[in-house]
């Protein structure tokens, strides 16, 4: 049984998705939770956590929608302007709704070593922080130092790293090994396994054995969590690949119990979902 901490739902014509273009022939059309029914059945997958694929409000409040319909969506990850003011009057809002279970922050395609970290910033993770409220977190290993900086002014802010930290898988000796194990001496951090086959193009658990390992060797089997990255996955292969390549690259020496907390636990807990 898996519970799968990240999957993407769209419909194109909301128009907000400025990354997904027409000549992306995979993607650019809609993504929504009937789609993917036959695939979770085969799978064993009981729910899904719905992960923003747009940095609005609005896509936000789709995606609530969906998971009021759709019993195997268990919560959305949604967006918020976390450096604004209007922040804090937003997330009370949002948490109205029992689904609204996170927020993604975006950091991999910006330089983030020349940011300035905000007061208003600061009080709008410590309210999170507060709350025990998970704050995910689209990153490479150069976003790091930022993040830790973050954490120094918010040690309690529970955060999620969302496809292992996306390592470039080309270097032997690159700095995400580093920093990815200074990131886990955080106790609060935690480390999604996904987005696994898109990044290295297809079923290829030798590239990714040594990475998958040395998260579990520093977060710890009850720090790390499967996600699929549902539809994006599809452009690399099947779902039916992701869950038997996330069960190739983990450590044989695991037990049963361990790969229960991977696969289901660890995800319950995190995101503080009411199920089963």
């Amino acid at each position: 049984m898996f519970i799968d901490t990240h999957c993407h739902f769209w419909k194109i014509d909301r128009g907000d998705y400025l990354w997904l273009k027409p000549d992306n022939e995979t993607l650019y059309k809609d993504y929504l939770p009937e789609h993917i029914q036959s695939s979770w059945k085969k799978n064993g997958v009981r729910g899904c956590i719905a992960v923003q694929a747009a940095a609005t409000i609005e896509e936000t409040k789709f995606l609530l929608e969906l998971a009021e319909r759709h019993e195997q969506v268990l919560g959305v990850v949604g967006s918020l302007p976390l450096s604004s003011k209007e922040a804090p009057s937003l997330y009370h809002k949002l948490r109205q709704n029992p689904y609204f279970i996170g927020v993604r922050y975006t950091l991999n395609s910006f330089d983030t070593d020349k940011w300035e970290i905000s007061e208003q910033l600061i009080d709008n993770l410590n309210l999170m922080a507060q709350d025990g409220f998970p704050i995910d977190l689209l990153m490479n290993a150069d976003n790091i130092p930022y993040v830790l900086r973050l954490l120094d002014k918010v040690p309690e802010l529970k955060t999620i790293v969302n496809h292992l930290g996306s390592p470039s898988f080309t270097d032997e000796n690159e700095l995400w090994f580093s920093q990815m194990a200074k990131l886990s001496q955080h106790p609060h951090v935690r480390c999604k396994l996904s987005g696994m086959i898109t990044q290295v193009g297809g079923y290829h658990p030798h590239l990714l054995r040594k990475y998958v390992h040395h998260l579990v060797e520093n977060f710890g089997v009850s720090r790390v969590m499967f996600g699929s990255d549902w539809p994006v996955l599809l452009t690399a292969g099947s779902f039916d690949e992701v869950t038997r390549l996330f069960h190739d690259v983990l450590p044989a020496s695991l037990i049963e119990t361990e790969l229960e907390n991977i696969r289901v636990n660890n995800a319950i807990d995190c995101y503080q979902l009411n199920v089963f």
